[in-house]
């Protein structure tokens, strides 16, 4: 089985977990899944930008690590009383493959809203993950991430991620998830 089949059914199997059977619950989970070339561009621009947009994702084909900024977005339900606090992401799972004979770590950073403007909390939370050789890693961060005691979101529906990529390493899908008003229940 190949590894994005795997990979495939992991979504899948996370979406099945998350998703809640019709009740009579006010709020309802909610995805948004894509490929990182949907969402994913290198700091660098020109001829030294060595990003290539690949069916499975966006991958570093040169010789040194470069920097990948992400910009994702979820849906906002207009019918939702509660208005964006309510639909704050809860999860913003994605993966990376390695291409190489060797394992790499790959530093990436989550950055939450727009400092200043007062639409919600803004900060960043690194984490450094492991690729094993000719493999994927699949991360996430979570609710756990966000530094204000209490929190049940990351805090803002303004997200992104910075990667950087080493050579032959490619980002290759997001998975994030948030709830919202579902119109059962009111």
């Amino acid at each position: 089985m190949t590894n994005m089949l795997k990979m495939g059914l992991i979504t899948l199997a996370i979406g099945t977990a998350f998703h809640s059977a019709d009740s009579s619950a006010a709020n309802s989970g909610h995805e948004m899944v894509a490929n990182a070339v949907n969402f994913c561009q290198a700091f660098t621009p020109g001829v030294t930008n060595t990003i290539r947009n690949r069916v499975i994702g966006a991958e570093n084909v040169g010789t040194a690590a470069i920097a990948v900024a992400c910009n994702l977005h979820l849906t906002v339900n207009d019918s939702d009383p509660s208005g964006l606090v309510a639909q704050q992401p809860t999860a913003l799972m994605y993966t990376m493959s390695n291409g190489t004979a060797s394992d790499v770590t790959v530093s990436c950073t989550l950055l939450t809203g727009t400092p200043g403007l007062g639409l919600g909390d803004a900060y960043t939370a690194t984490h450094n993950v492991v690729v094993p050789a000719n493999s994927l890693s699949l991360d996430s961060f979570t609710v756990a991430d966000n530094p204000n005691v209490g929190a049940t979101s990351l805090g803002n529906y303004i997200v992104g991620i910075n990667c950087l990529l080493p050579p032959h390493v490619s980002l290759n899908f997001f998975d994030l998830q948030w709830s919202a008003e579902d119109g059962v229940g009111t």
